[in-house]
């Protein structure tokens, strides 16, 4: 993953922590996430903002994560698992059960589409 798209997917996956809204699921993988955000700031007393609603705050913590992840393999690595863990945690608990009692013909799974669909 690039810097960029990593830093943003994981204060994505982290706002609910952070903004203090979402499902406690949300929240949890939020709360993970943000503990691996954290840590390498944490050991070199690094004071990181965490108000992501203000433009100037957010900008200050991409360009810190961004330092860090081109310093840091191991951050980024880390990171990456954590990223990729956050979004299989979330997408198991957004699983559709449909009961039909009739014939079904066709079927879309709205979740998770790839390639050219129609209809």
């Amino acid at each position: 993953m690039e810097p960029i798209t990593l830093i943003t997917t994981a204060l994505t996956l982290a706002s609910p922590f952070l903004l203090k809204t979402g499902e406690s699921i949300a929240e949890k993988v939020g709360e993970d996430l943000w503990e691996v955000i954290k840590r390498p700031f944490g050991k070199k007393h690094i004071e990181i903002p965490t108000n992501i609603n203000s433009e100037d705050e957010k900008t200050k913590l991409i360009n810190l994560i961004e330092e860090e992840l081109s310093n840091n393999t191991q951050y980024k690595e880390e990171l990456t698992v954590a990223i990729e863990n956050g979004n299989q945690q979330l997408n198991s608990y957004s699983q559709q059960n449909i009961n039909n009692n009739t014939e079904v013909q066709k079927q879309i799974n709205i979740q998770s589409n790839t390639g050219s669909i129609q209809m």
